[in-house]
C-alpha cells in the first residue's frame, strides 16, 4: 500500500496538507522541478497507531463485518506483526479470496512465530479446494514437527487431506 503523504508550503504560518498518491507525487515533483519552485517540502506522514493497535483494530473491524476496514489494518501491522498476516489470511479465507489467502499464508510462513499455523491454514485451504493435496500433506507434516503440541489441530488437517487423497484416488 501506498504512504500518503503531507506537502507543506514555503510559508511556515499556514500548513497545506494534503494526501497524495505515488502518481500524484510523480506529477507535483515534475511540476515543482519545472517551475522552479522552492521551499515546498514533502514530509513523510507519521502513523499515530502501533501495528499492534492495527492488528487490534482489525479484529474489531473483522468481528463487525468490515472486512476491507479489518484488511486494511492487518496490512499495515503485517510489516513488524506476523500474526496480522494469518489474520489476513484466515480473512480472505472467510470470504473466498482463495488467492489472497494462499499469498497471507505464504508470507506467514517465513515467520517462525507463526510459521505452523500458517502451513496448517494454507493445507487447510488446499484441503478444502480439493488441489495441491501431497503439498498440502507436506505442509502439515511440517507443522507438526515445528508444533507439536498443536497435534489435534493439525491431525484434523491431515485427516481432512488424507480423505480427500482417498477420493482422489477412487475416481482415477
Amino acid at each position: 500500500m501506498e504512504e500518503d503523504r503531507l506537502l507543506e508550503p514555503p510559508d511556515k504560518g499556514r500548513r497545506l496538507m494534503v494526501q497524495v498518491s505515488r502518481a500524484e507525487r510523480f506529477l507535483l515533483l515534475l511540476i515543482i522541478l519545472s517551475v522552479g519552485c522552492s521551499g515546498v517540502k514533502v514530509v513523510k506522514e507519521v502513523d499515530p497507531l502501533t501495528p499492534e493497535e492495527h492488528l487490534s483494530l482489525g479484529y474489531v473491524y473483522e468481528r463487525r463485518g468490515e472486512y476491507e476496514l479489518a484488511l486494511e489494518h492487518y496490512r499495515k501491522a503485517s510489516a513488524s506483526v506476523p500474526e496480522a498476516l494469518l489474520a489476513a489470511g484466515n480473512l480472505c479465507y472467510r470470504t473466498k479470496r482463495y488467492e489472497d489467502a494462499e499469498m497471507f499464508y505464504r508470507k506467514a510462513m517465513r515467520h517462525s512465530s507463526v510459521a505452523p499455523d500458517a502451513m496448517n491454514n494454507l493445507a487447510w485451504l488446499y484441503c478444502t479446494l480439493g488441489k495441491r493435496l501431497k503439498e498440502a500433506e507436506a505442509l502439515i507434516q511440517q507443522a507438526l514437527k515445528e508444533r507439536p503440541e498443536r497435534e489435534a489441530i493439525y491431525r484434523d488437517t491431515l485427516k481432512c487431506i488424507r480423505e480427500k487423497l482417498g477420493d482422489t484416488h477412487l475416481h482415477r
